[in-house]
């Protein structure tokens, strides 16, 4: 009994020590990979492919990538009978892809590939884990991969616009002091926006750069542009940046000063944001530290307390 119960506590304690290791070495090597790759590209602003990079997983640039290389390769599949039963729930899908910066690049066709791809391979990966133990396990694993499977070409895209939207918050005050420094300096809107498209990068750089040759071309009017741009990102400072920038335009108020105030606010809303997000983790470590440190604790704390009573009755 004492030798068990002495056994099931190191066993815990290991397991927990192990997972943690673990945990450390994948998230160290995501990192180097992730620096790597941005290093052979050159690229520093997150973005590798104009698509997103989170900083906090891997998994995803390649899962966003496996979303556009399907919709390379499986055109015309939605339309087959087949093709319907996978694209269940992707009505609304188009506006995620324009939120995501991914309209054009991924199409209904390649996210039912991707579905039918991930939510096969899951299920079967989780029907051989589950059967080393029991037959109703293998079952259990079985649904619960295909349904992984089938939710995580929509899960990626959502994450991906979260990503888009954080980074458009984070270079757009840099974006209206350096238009607000152009007007100041003497400079049109049109002149003060073209030196941010040239001199910066990132995305949000990119795509001001494409909304300004849309409207120098003639192909859109200028606020038709701004407020297509605008829509094309799932951030409501933005949205206020472009109405801002539309109503000065338009009724000839000093555009300096409207966009250099703007550019405050939108750097202490961020600020106020990240510090909500911040206050937030601890609640959200409580789930890992209660049920993988905490009962391996208890037992390495408690373990020796018990066997000494146990011998002492």
């Amino acid at each position: 009994m004492h030798s068990a119960l002495l056994a099931s506590g190191v066993a815990a304690a290991g397991l927990g020590s192990f997972f943690a290791c673990l945990s450390m070495l994948v998230k160290r090597k995501i990192a180097l990979r992730r620096r790597k790759a941005q290093k052979s590209l050159g690229v520093t602003d997150g973005s590798i492919g104009g698509l997103v990079v989170l900083e906090s997983s891997e998994l995803q640039k390649r899962f966003v990538s496996s979303l556009v290389v399907k919709s390379q390769t499986c055109n015309g599949l939605a339309d087959e009978g087949l093709g319907r039963v996978w694209a269940l729930g992707l009505g609304s899908v188009d506006e995620l892809l324009v939120k995501a910066g991914l309209k054009g690049r991924v199409t209904a066709a390649g996210i039912v590939c991707a579905r039918k791809r991930w939510s096969l391979s899951f299920a079967f990966f989780g029907f051989l884990l589950g059967f080393l133990f029991s037959e109703l396990l293998a079952l259990l694993l079985l649904c619960v991969g295909f349904f992984a499977g089938w939710r995580l070409p929509v899960v990626a895209l959502k994450r991906e616009k979260q990503a888009r939207s954080d980074s458009v918050e984070r270079d757009l005050a840099r974006m209206l002091e350096v238009v607000v420094l152009g007007l100041r300096g003497g400079l049109s809107f049109d002149q003060s926006i073209s030196y941010y498209a040239e001199y910066f990068s990132g995305g949000l750089a990119a795509s001001v750069s494409l909304a300004q040759t849309q409207w120098s071309f003639g192909l859109l009017g200028r606020e038709e542009a701004l407020f297509a741009l605008a829509d094309s990102y799932d951030s409501r400072l933005v949205r206020e940046a472009v109405d801002s920038i539309s109503r000065s335009l338009r009724y000839g108020t000093s555009l300096a000063d409207d966009l250099s105030d703007l550019a405050v606010s939108v750097r202490a809303r961020r600020k106020a944001r990240l510090e909500e997000a911040v206050a937030k983790a601890p609640v959200k470590m409580l789930l890992p530290v209660g049920t993988l440190i905490l009962p391996a604790m208890l037992i390495l704390v408690v373990g020796p307390i018990l066997l000494d009573l146990m011998n002492r009755f």
